[in-house]
Parts: C-alpha cells; structure tokens; sequence
C-alpha cells in the first residue's frame, strides 16, 4: 500500500468526482484511477462505485475511510514534526565554551554570524575544557570551542590561538620584583589552584613525571575567588596570558618551562553543520589571530 493511493482514495471522497479529484492531485485521471484500483485489490475489496453524475462509497470504502483518513493525518503530523525539527536545526547554533576563554575571543565571530542569521538562536555552554569534548561527542552541541593538548580521532580540530600560560600574583608579593617566575619559584610559593582551568593537561605533557609538588593554599573553580586571594596577598596562580585580571595583579612570564595552550575550534568528524554552524566555522577559519598555528581542522 503506497500513501499516494491513500491521498488519491480520500480526494475522489473528497470531490465525488475522479476528474476533479485528479487535477486536485496533479494528475492524470488515468494514473489516478490505476491508483485506486492497485488499492483496492491490496484491500481485497471495491472502495468506490461510479454512478452516472457522481461516485458512491462501497460498505468497504464506509469502513475504511475514517482509518485510512487517520493515516493521511498521521502522515502530516509526520511532515509538521520533520519540518519543526529541520527547521530548528537550522536556526540554532549550540555552542560549547571552555570556562576559561575570554569571550572577546568568540563575540566578533558571533557578531558575523548574527548580521547573516538575525533570528539564528545561538545557545553557550560553559564548561571545563575536558567536558567541551564530551558535550561534542555526546551531541549536546554542534561546535566546541576549547584548549587541550590532543583529541580524539573523532574530533577535529581547528587552532584559532596560541597563549603562554603567566604567573598572576600582587605587585606587593616577594616575586614580583623579577622579570620572569621559574615554575620551581611557583611551587614554593603558597599557590593558588583554579580547578576550572586546563593548565595542569598541558603540564603533564610538558614535565611528565617531574611535576614538582605545588604547595597549594587554596582552591577554587571561581575566578574571582582566586583574584580576591591574589590581591590580599595569599599565593600565586597561574593564568593563561590573555586572561583578563583585577587592577592591582600583575602578571609574569612563567618559564623552565614555558607552557603554552592553544585555543581551537572543534566539530565532530561526520556529523554534518547546519549552514549557521558552516558560517561560523569559516568566519573563524578567515580570521586573523595572532600566533595562529597550523590548522588540522578537517
């Protein structure tokens, strides 16, 4: 049973005329009644009779018409809720944004994709840089935007910017006179741990085993927590560079070693974009950021 034989059944119901019923539908009448006829020996039955001047239900087509009615609707709920989903789809973006991003890196991107989708819903989700990978993989959002030092095979990346990680710390405290801040120098100091941060993924990669034991006085996955106990003079932290501060902190080059993280955009490999999701990936991909490294987006 094709659903176009259901359609042309309920327009001759309709229009009680087969020619009428065949230029509602589009088609020949020919093509139409060969429809009708396939549907009935599919029913076993004759639905329609011709009458001089009309057409008449048989007792099957009576019986049958209110459930093969309920299919026609069923179908078009079909058709609405597809459409309501594709179209959703389309005008929406969901973004994931690793917590420790500023968002002057992001909102020049999105003002781009605003002027070409002005009714574009564009969702932000805050996460730990690790959890932006998740959320792309578990499909809780379309694009990620984070820092790690690798990804999955399933993951593509595209560096938009690379970063030093610094030495946030008070102008008053004792380190603050040198030029530079040896990561040993950090880890005697009382430090000042930011849970939310990435740094710690990159300093594995960078040191392995020899991670010196930090001498941490607080921590927090609040950054203005952190910032506070900076300027009161409680320990250091380690920020990345571009990382906006309080007035009163300063910060300084972290060396031996140096550890850089780098900012990249991410989708999932296989899994198509919505063309607002396309638009941003390109508007991110044209822009000049300093320090871009090589792309492997993909």
């Amino acid at each position: 049973m094709e659903t176009h034989e259901i359609r042309y059944f309920l327009a001759v119901v309709r229009e009680l005329n087969f020619t009428r019923a065949a230029a509602a539908c589009g088609i020949s009448q020919p093509a139409l009644t060969r429809a009708i006829q396939k549907l009935e020996a599919e029913l076993g039955g004759a639905l329609l009779l011709r009458r001089p001047g009309h057409v008449e239900l048989t007792q099957l087509g009576r019986k049958l018409l209110p459930l093969l009615g309920q299919v026609e609707l069923g179908l078009a709920e079909i058709r609405k809720q597809a459409e309501k989903v594709v179209g959703h789809q389309g005008s929406r973006l969901r973004l994931g944004v690793m917590c420790t991003t500023s968002p002057t890196v992001i909102v020049d991107l999105l003002s781009i994709l605003r002027q070409q989708y002005p009714n574009l819903d564009v969702s932000i989700t805050d996460a730990k840089a690790s959890a932006v990978v998740d959320l792309l993989i578990d499909d809780q959002i379309d694009v990620g935007v984070t820092a790690q030092p690798t990804y999955p095979d399933s993951v593509a990346s595209h560096p938009l910017l690379s970063e030093d990680f610094v030495v946030a710390l008070s102008a008053m405290h004792p380190l603050a006179h040198s030029n530079v801040i040896t990561l040993s120098e950090v880890a005697q100091a009382s430090y000042l741990e930011r849970l939310g941060c990435e740094f710690d993924d990159y300093l594995d990669v960078a040191v392995g085993d020899t991670v010196p034991d930090f001498n941490t006085a607080f921590s927090s996955e609040r950054e203005d927590w952190i910032q506070a106990l900076i300027l009161a003079g409680q320990g250091v932290a380690i920020v990345p560079e571009g990382m906006g501060c309080l007035s009163g902190i300063i910060k300084r080059p972290l060396v031996e070693p140096s550890i850089q993280r780098t900012i990249s955009l991410l989708t999932l490999r296989g899994r198509p974009l919505s063309e607002a999701g396309q638009t941003f990936v390109r508007a991110a991909s044209a822009r000049k950021w300093s320090n871009n490294p090589k792309s492997t987006y993909a």
